[in-house]
């Protein structure tokens, strides 16, 4: 038995036309399943980040762009937190089914991109297109495409992916063009999203993995030294100048919680059908952690640690900024890390196919479409499934956090603007359990109080939220009762419901007056 001809695995495939036909023929491919497996994604409404960067956007290009240009703890997210707002703002307002389809179209981009990458780290021309579409089709991307907010990790992985591809490149032909290319393209990522940040340091342990720890030093001090110094400025003004967030969801410190946080993400990147949420198995191991323990013997016995090193690192090192978030565990992390548990998949799949040379080129192929039509079909029921599955029979909201949180946005926002007389302050008031997460999930839904000032364009309207033992503290006439669905009534509207002159389902668990 052979392994893969290496000219077969190693030929550049930009010189190829038929590489050409065939990235042409994938792009259509995986924007049209992408579409087709995401559509539904459209009907829902914008939630809580969405709202405080648009309000942020309607202020104009200082309010949008002050929060990250500061020496005050938090993101540096230029990009994606401020321009693409302002730019969508204007043409768009308040209209969602847009700001999905950008997502929809840079999610498509990226498995075209996580192809060509792929293909740069010498998997072959089959595996990697087949990678590519298991990352287009593996539902644990969900919540990075259903969230309008996650675009920052959509765009700032185009940019990563980009700034890979030319690295590569680079480093191979010695080209000063496509250093800058993709120099260019790593300023970008760091504007984007600050898990982009080890961009070089993946490179550098790819020229490791393949020559050695002489020529992965050269690059240090020749072509990668840019990256490698812009990398230094913005950690020295992230992490000193600006320093790490001290409260919120995104306190960072060393513990325990770092192996669990590990746990759960490398327990998510290969539940390519994923149910949200889903169960661990009994020893806390889920499913994809046995994919793991099994691409990992795998390459220990054929003797490709250094592939392996380099596959482990990228994942660990492009998740790093979020491994050490106390309260901040999301499947949308995981998008730009997963290229290390990929890039481990297509490998280890080259490598069966090698071993059984004489069958391979008869019917890897087939193989290969079957797996990727049942992955295909698989994908669409499986994001079908989650957009039914509610909280509870008595909850019909998504189970899906940031659905649940557009749900509820719309709701109050309607309700809202058709049934408040006006003023300058409004006051919610919760009038469900209070141990169901559902209030937390109302107040951020709404962005402490953005989504109802841009819906009702009332820029200076104050807007607070109380329990409903807080009633008497605020006058009637700027009160609003929101139910556990979002439903939101007057207080005099409210007191006819419960006095029965409206129908009362949609309470579920009334206050009382």
């Amino acid at each position: 038995m052979r392994a893969i001809p290496t000219a077969l695995r190693s030929r550049p495939p930009n010189h190829s036309p038929a590489f050409s036909w065939l990235l042409l023929i994938g792009g259509i491919a995986a924007t049209l399943f992408v579409f087709y497996c995401y559509w539904p994604l459209t009907r829902y409404f914008f939630a809580q980040d969405d709202f405080y960067f648009l309000e942020k956007a309607s202020l104009g290009l200082r309010d949008s762009m002050e929060q990250h240009f500061n020496t005050r703890p938090g993101h540096f997210r230029p990009l994606t937190k401020g321009l693409y707002f302002l730019g969508m703002w204007p043409l768009f307002g308040l209209n969602p089914i847009p700001y999905h389809i950008a997502s929809f179209v840079l999610h498509a981009l990226n498995s075209v991109l996580v192809g060509v990458v792929l293909r740069r780290l010498r998997v072959s021309r089959l595996m990697s297109w087949v990678a590519a579409f298991l990352f287009a089709a593996n539902v644990a991307q969900l919540e990075t495409v259903a969230w309008i907010s996650c675009v920052q990790q959509l765009l700032g992985a185009t940019f990563a992916f980009a700034a890979l591809i030319w690295g590569l490149d680079a480093l191979a032909r010695k080209s000063r063009a496509w250093l800058i290319a993709a120099t260019l393209a790593y300023v970008l990522a760091l504007g984007s999203y600050e898990q982009t940040l080890a961009v070089p340091l993946v490179l550098i342990v790819w020229q490791w993995s393949q020559h050695g720890w002489r020529r992965a030093l050269q690059a240090c001090r020749g072509p990668l030294l840019p990256m490698l110094l812009l990398l230094f400025v913005y950690c020295v003004y992230a992490f000193v100048v600006r320093g790490l967030p001290t409260s919120g969801p995104y306190v960072m410190w060393i513990g325990s919680h770092v192996l669990e946080n590990f746990r759960q993400y490398s327990g998510s990147v290969f539940a390519i059908w994923l149910i949200f949420p889903y169960a661990d198995l009994p020893v806390g191991f889920r499913g994809s952690h046995v994919i793991w323990f099994v691409l990992i013997g795998w390459y220990l016995l054929r003797g490709k640690w250094r592939q392996l090193a380099f596959a482990c690192f990228a994942f660990f090192v492009f998740l790093a900024p979020v491994l050490f978030t106390r309260h901040h565990i999301y499947a949308f992390h995981l998008y730009l890390p997963a290229i290390g548990a990929w890039y481990l998949l297509g490998g280890a799949a080259d490598s069966v196919v090698g071993m059984f040379a004489v069958f391979r080129r008869r019917y890897a192929r087939a193989v290969a479409v079957g797996a990727l039509a049942v992955a295909a079909a698989g994908s669409v029921i499986a994001v079908r499934a989650n957009l039914r599955t509610n909280i509870s029979d008595e909850v019909a909201i998504p189970r899906i956090f940031i659905l649940r949180r557009a749900v509820l946005a719309e709701q109050v926002c309607r309700d809202v603007s058709d049934r408040w007389a006006g003023g300058t302050h409004l006051a919610l008031v919760y009038g469900g359990r209070q141990g169901g997460g559902n209030w937390g999930n109302i107040q951020s839904a709404l962005a402490n109080g953005s989504a109802l000032r841009l819906v009702l364009n009332e820029p200076d309207l104050a807007v607070s939220f109380i329990l409903p033992s807080q009633i008497g503290a605020i006058p009637p006439e700027e009160t609003m009762i929101v139910t556990e669905l979002g439903h939101t009534f007057t207080f005099s509207q409210y007191q006819e419901v419960l006095a029965g002159r409206e129908p009362t389902a949609v309470l579920q668990h009334p206050v009382t007056p």
